[in-house]
């Protein structure tokens, strides 16, 4: 039903709730920041469902004050009706100030820097409710992320933890790169120490550690401290991947993929490229969840037999082909389903994935346009679980202004600049 004092007139009453019964809780608990008081003004059932709540202190700004009245509104037509809207409205919020024609009562300058960084943290909290927000069911939840200052993403990985809480990023200037961690829930990235030239990152299946290559080896490093340690050498690599069994296997040299325990170890040798072919490269592996069978990209003297191959450690010899695509592909599950992301020419698509019989099923959803594209196969994407998606795209990695004359003649530019975008996927695939 819901906790005494964030429960809504209508759940109080036993009539039908939906998600603007997420938004009046929501109104509550933003009373509470704003007010400074620990419990919400409407403590019983009684005055919950017959008292309105007392107005705000008039230090809060006025649209601030009205924004957090319309959420408390006893009748659900009369809040707003969807998290959307009021996301929309806190972002803007967050973005005048008193001078902007926002007026209070007697404001200064720590009072409004107070209700903005509220508001901005308000923003970010209903990403949450958008997920159960019916009236977007099927609109994506998109977020831009922003590299750190003076730097760019260098197309040398990102990818998503477990959880889908976390990203780590490959991020710096040309010949000085390292290791960045960004959640989600944070405005900035933090760089991890010790991780110069750091290349492909991936996750331990418990999200608390992160594989990376670097200096021709494969190194790891936990995120609750400690340097990075050597596993072992790792020449000329592309890609690596971890397993609940606490086994990695990355590629090498451009040839065949090779296993060791995440503890350290000698490497040793786990796929052999085929004779037959021309050129045969296994590169950027994924485990499945079982932590026996994996995904690896494989690269051929022709374009109808490169493309996603599966194969287990029982008999890493024996492979069976998914789909033909000149980039890899990512195999992300949760309780929507299994999907199996590729590149489709230069289109990110999502499939549904049956990891029963190994084989997509149905048509691709598109995602992503023009999905960045690096080297070997590399595309720039990474897929969890939990519904989070994130890819840089080629239109935007290189963006940079430049003015002209009238007459076309270059007169100068601006700093390159370079982004990741982020959706959930979920959405996406339905849509």
């Amino acid at each position: 039903m819901g906790t005494v004092g964030y429960m809504s007139p209508e759940q109080v009453r036993g009539q039908a709730a939906d998600h603007r019964s997420d938004l009046f809780s929501f109104g509550l608990i933003l009373y509470e920041l704003l007010s400074g008081q620990r419990e919400s003004p409407l403590e019983t059932l009684t005055a919950i469902a017959k008292e309105d709540a007392p107005e705000l202190p008039d230090t809060v700004p006025a649209a601030l004050r009205q924004t957090v009245g319309r959420c408390l509104e006893k009748d659900q037509a009369r809040r707003f009706q969807s998290a959307a809207d009021l996301a929309f409205g806190l972002r803007a919020m967050a973005g005048s100030g008193p001078a902007a024609g926002v007026t209070t009562k007697g404001p200064t300058a720590r009072a409004w820097k107070l209700a903005t960084a509220l508001v901005s943290a308000a923003a970010l909290a209903l990403a949450a409710l958008l997920l159960r927000d019916t009236s977007a069911e099927l609109r994506p939840l998109r977020l831009t992320l922003s590299p750190p200052p003076g730097m760019s993403f260098r197309g040398l990985g990102a990818a998503v933890s477990p959880d889908g809480k976390m990203v780590a990023l490959v991020a710096g200037s040309a010949g000085n790169e390292s290791l960045w961690i960004r959640p989600l829930d944070a405005f900035t990235a933090r760089e991890i120490p010790g991780t110069a030239q750091a290349r492909y990152p991936f996750w331990s299946p418990d999200g608390k550690t992160i594989g990376f290559f670097a200096d021709d080896k494969l190194k790891r490093v936990d995120l609750g401290g400690g340097a990075p340690q050597i596993v072992c050498d790792a020449p000329n690599t592309r890609g690596g991947a971890w397993s609940r069994a606490g086994v990695i296997i990355f590629s090498h040299g451009g040839s065949g993929l090779q296993r060791v325990p995440a503890t350290g170890g000698q490497p040793a040798l786990l796929t052999t490229p085929d004779a037959s072919n021309q050129v045969d490269s296994h590169r950027w592996p994924q485990f499945l969840p079982d932590g026996r069978r994996f995904l690896y990209w494989a690269r051929t003297g022709n374009t109808e037999s490169t493309g996603v191959y599966v194969s287990s450690l029982d008999a890493p010899q024996q492979r069976a082909p998914i789909v033909t695509s000149s980039r890899r592909a990512e195999y992300a599950g949760g309780p929507g389903g299994e999907f199996l992301f590729w590149v489709r020419g230069e289109t990110l698509v999502a499939q549904r994935f049956d990891g029963g019989r190994l084989r997509v099923e149905g048509e691709a959803a598109p995602l992503a346009e023009r999905v960045g594209a690096g080297a070997g196969g590399c595309a720039d994407f990474s897929a969890s679980g939990s519904g989070v998606l994130i890819y840089g795209s080629e239109t935007y990695n290189k963006r940079q202004m430049q003015w002209y004359s009238r007459d076309g003649q270059l007169l100068g530019k601006g700093a390159a600049r370079s982004w990741i975008s982020g959706c959930g996927w979920r959405r996406m695939a339905a849509a």
